[in-house]
């Protein structure tokens, strides 16, 4: 399938950013989501080099037909690690444990400028670069909704009696393929009732 955008063309608008690197982040996403089935918007550059923002953001409202409620503002290095997620792991997780498919991810936050875990004066967030997703939860074809933090299973999940929470397992430790950092239930006490997901370039 080929890209859909909503926004043929990318707008213009005076921002912090290189002409250099508006330009430069802009031809990425041509090479990235080329061909990908993505629907998305272009949007002008927000914030500016050493802050908050991206010099190519697009907001996404659809990534292999499962639907991004309400949509996710990224840049183009994060969709496209979203769609290699989705299309490679969700939905065959959704289709092998519990045979439908997931219809809507429900976005809990995307771009937003501020610190680490939302706390002041901490290191930037990968929120605050248009490069992380957190998500509360997945709603499906034939099966209603699960939440995040009541979909995991608990005792049920780690004996494998619990359909939901196998497939929420299988798509989170699926996700350290396509993603720099995830982060859920377990990990601390601030992801505990949602999944985060970034594409933060690290040494190692």
């Amino acid at each position: 399938p080929q890209t859909a955008t909503v926004a043929a063309e990318w707008p213009t608008q005076d921002s912090g950013w290189s002409s250099a690197a508006v330009k430069e982040g802009r031809a990425n996403c041509g090479q990235l989501l080329k061909g990908l089935d993505i629907t998305f918007e272009r949007l002008a550059p927000i914030g500016g080099e050493n802050q908050c923002g991206a010099p190519a953001p697009i907001a996404v409202s659809s990534i292999a037909g499962v639907g991004l409620e309400p949509p996710a503002t990224v840049n183009c290095d994060m969709a496209y690690a979203l769609h290699q997620w989705i299309k490679g792991s969700v939905q065959p997780a959704a289709r092998r444990h519990l045979k439908t498919r997931v219809a809507t991810i429900h976005n809990a936050s995307s771009y937003m400028c501020r610190g680490r875990n939302g706390l002041r004066g901490g290191k930037l967030s990968e929120h605050g670069k248009a490069n992380a997703l957190d998500m509360s939860g997945f709603t499906f074809a034939t099966s209603g909704a699960v939440a995040i933090g009541k979909g995991w299973g608990g005792l049920l999940h780690s004996i494998g009696l619990s359909r939901r929470g196998s497939f929420l397992g299988q798509i989170r430790d699926d996700a350290c393929i396509h993603f720099a950092t995830v982060l859920g239930p377990g990990s601390d006490s601030y992801h505990g009732d949602h999944f985060h997901v970034d594409a933060i370039r690290r040494k190692s």
